[in-house]
C-alpha cells in the first residue's frame, strides 16, 4: 500500500480531513435550523484549516506560511468574539482561499505521483473533490461581502448563517446539481460559479481516468 508522507515520520491522514468535511455538510442544516448551535459550524471549519495547515507542514518555511495565511481565516470565523477588523472578512476568505487550494495542490502531486490504487489513493482523492466545494465558498463570500447583490434567494434569515448557505450553493454548483433556489446575478458571480462547474467536471475526468488508467496498469502487472 502506497502511503503519503510529509517527512519521514509523518503520514497524512486524508481518512481525518475526509470526515471533517463530510461531517460539516451532514451538520450544516441541523446549524441552520439551530442558530445557538453555530459554534459547531466554526469548530468544524477550524478543524479543517488546522487539518490542511498539518498536510502543508512538509518543510519549516510552509508550515510558516501555511500558519500566517491561516490567521486573518480563523480571525473571520469567530469574528463574533473579536473586535470588528477593517476588510478581516476580504482578507481572511482570500487567505483560506489560497491555504485550501495549496492542500488540494499537494493532494494532486500525491495522486499524480501514485502507481498504485490503494484505498489512500481513493480517500486522497475523495479528500481533494470535497475541498474544491469548501474552497469555493470563499470566493462566494468575498463576492457578496463586497455586493450583497450578487446573488439572489440567499436565506441568512432566523438565525441562518452566509458561510452555511454558500457552502450549500458551493457543492450544487460543483456537482452540477443546479437546483436554482440560490442564483449567481452579477458578472463576477456567474464567472466563478461557472469555472467551479467547469472544474467540477474537469477533475471527475482526469483524476478518475488517471486513476482507472493506473489501476489497467497495476493489473497488467499482477499478470
Amino acid at each position: 500500500m502506497k502511503k503519503y508522507y510529509l517527512n519521514e515520520n509523518k503520514e497524512i491522514n486524508f481518512n481525518f480531513i475526509m470526515w471533517a468535511i463530510i461531517g460539516l455538510i451532514v451538520i450544516t442544516p441541523i446549524i441552520q435550523e439551530f442558530s445557538k448551535l453555530s459554534f459547531l459550524f466554526k469548530i468544524g471549519t477550524t478543524i479543517i484549516f488546522l487539518t490542511g495547515i498539518y498536510g502543508l507542514a512538509n518543510s519549516r518555511k510552509r508550515m510558516i506560511a501555511a500558519t500566517i495565511l491561516y490567521i486573518p481565516m480563523f480571525l473571520t470565523t469567530w469574528s463574533d468574539f473579536f473586535p470588528s477588523i477593517k476588510h478581516i472578512k476580504f482578507i481572511g476568505n482570500l487567505a483560506g482561499f489560497i491555504l485550501i487550494l495549496g492542500l488540494i495542490y499537494f493532494i494532486f502531486r500525491k495522486i499524480a505521483t501514485a502507481r498504485t490504487v490503494s484505498l489512500e489513493l481513493i480517500k486522497a482523492a475523495i479528500t481533494a473533490y470535497l475541498l474544491l466545494g469548501f474552497a469555493w465558498t470563499l470566493p462566494y463570500l468575498i463576492i457578496y461581502f463586497h455586493n450583497p447583490n450578487s446573488f439572489s434567494n440567499i436565506d441568512v434569515g432566523a438565525g441562518r448563517q452566509v458561510f452555511e448557505s454558500f457552502l450549500y450553493f458551493s457543492y450544487v454548483t460543483l456537482t452540477t446539481l443546479g437546483y436554482g433556489d440560490m442564483c449567481p446575478v452579477s458578472g463576477i458571480a456567474r464567472s466563478v460559479a461557472l469555472v467551479e462547474a467547469i472544474v467540477g467536471q474537469l477533475y471527475l475526468v482526469i483524476v478518475i481516468s488517471w486513476m482507472v488508467g493506473i489501476k489497467v496498469g497495476q493489473d497488467l502487472k499482477a499478470e
